[in-house]
């Protein structure tokens, strides 16, 4: 005869093998929840950081010497932010930021801003985890802050694809920095483990992405236009007006619409359209045939119609931004393949994502070494530094 206690152990299990048939099905907890809502949750969770803690978050962007107590400090506070920052980063859903595009170029962009503050953040953790010997955290962290990065691409507006790059960069540069350091097995981990990252999307299908913001456009325009027809009518037939003046877009001379007709108004957006199509067909070529492209394109810009000269995006910063990150990459790329054994010979038989040119090599006094472009974006040479081990 069964004891009692057993008895009620086995109708507590029956129990509860009945329990998903009266509550209804369960919802999968497992699928993937789209990363920019966990973004959000490590937004919402950043605690508010004193004077010092900016200025030392600041510091180490820069490339400050920086006190790891304080550093360790400042990552404590806050934890639990970059918990969520580093969820979201292997979440396989899409990314969707849920932007009004509806809006035009002047939409909000709260999460920009915060996005790039999480990636510092977790920039500074990985540095500290290097700095404590505990590479492989360390690589986790850099990881994480190049999965941000791609998400932030993932809103096809040039902003936030030069956010994206920038990210990046600065992701490879502590990386660099560091790894001379890893052993040649973990180079090529790392090799095989960014092959899975997501892939960074281009200023061309940045641009893809704005020509959207036509639509946004014709709507403002013909909004203005109709009032400042109604009140050109209005004053043609002599009839008294109280209505205001018509606003105009940002940094439009007020006269050029005093005589918009729908017909302008149909070639001007016309117009737009078109360059548009001429911006991403040019942001597409290699980046020497881009060069002209660009300087053309941004020549009829200027000449162009007030819609156009308006809204339309700098296009050479965006271009060289691209290059420079894809250049960094190359670099990164050669380091873990050959690690401490790469010489100005291999390096040279490497080319940069500007004019094609050989990728410079140049021996450090720390044993090191510094990979570097012919090349210089906005006066600053597109380069990274190697640091070799500390010998014990």
């Amino acid at each position: 005869m069964q004891p009692p206690v057993f008895r009620a152990v086995l109708a507590a299990a029956a129990g509860l093998l009945c329990l998903p048939s009266l509550i209804g099905a369960q919802p999968n907890l497992a699928q993937p929840v789209n990363p920019a809502l966990l973004y959000w949750q490590g937004i919402g969770l950043l605690t508010e950081m004193t004077r010092n803690e900016v200025a030392l978050l600041q510091g180490h962007r820069n490339g400050n010497h920086w006190d790891p107590e304080n550093v360790r400090a400042l990552l404590s506070h806050q934890k639990a932010a970059l918990n969520r920052f580093t969820k979201a980063g292997v979440s396989t859903a899409p990314c969707d930021w849920g932007l009004t595009m509806e809006e035009g170029p002047f939409m909000p962009l709260p999460h920009l801003g915060k996005m790039q503050t999480l990636c510092n953040l977790g920039l500074m953790k990985a540095a500290l985890e290097f700095n404590e010997n505990r590479k492989g955290h360390a690589l986790d962290a850099v990881e994480a802050v190049r999965r941000a990065a791609r998400h932030l691409g993932d809103s096809d507006m040039l902003v936030t694809a030069i956010a994206q790059y920038s990210t990046e960069s600065d992701a490879l540069a502590l990386l660099a920095k560091h790894l001379l350091t890893l052993d040649e097995a973990t180079r090529r981990e790392l090799l095989t483990r960014q092959t899975k990252l997501p892939p960074l999307r281009t200023m061309a299908q940045a641009v893809s992405g704005e020509r959207g913001f036509a639509a946004w456009a014709e709507q403002q325009a013909t909004e203005v236009a109709t009032l400042m027809m109604l009140q050109n009518s209005s004053q043609a037939g002599g009839a008294p007006t109280e209505s205001a003046p018509a606003p105009t877009p940002a940094g439009v001379e007020e006269h050029l619409f005093s005589s918009l007709t729908p017909e302008l108004l149909t070639a001007w957006l016309a117009e737009m359209r078109s360059r548009y199509a001429e911006a991403e067909s040019a942001l597409t070529l290699p980046w020497p045939q881009s060069q002209s492209a660009i300087k053309e394109l941004q020549e009829r810009l200027k000449a162009g119609n007030p819609l156009v000269r308006t809204i339309f995006p700098s296009l050479q910063a965006a271009r060289d931004t691209q290059a420079r990150t894809e250049t960094h990459l190359l670099m990164v790329n050669l380091a873990l393949l050959h690690g401490p054994g790469l010489t100005p010979e291999i390096a040279a038989k490497a080319a940069d994502a500007f004019a094609g040119q050989p990728i410079q090599f140049k021996s450090n006094p720390d044993g090191g070494y510094t990979l570097s472009s012919l090349q210089a974006v906005r006066g600053k040479p597109v380069s990274l530094k190697f640091t070799a081990p500390k010998q014990n």
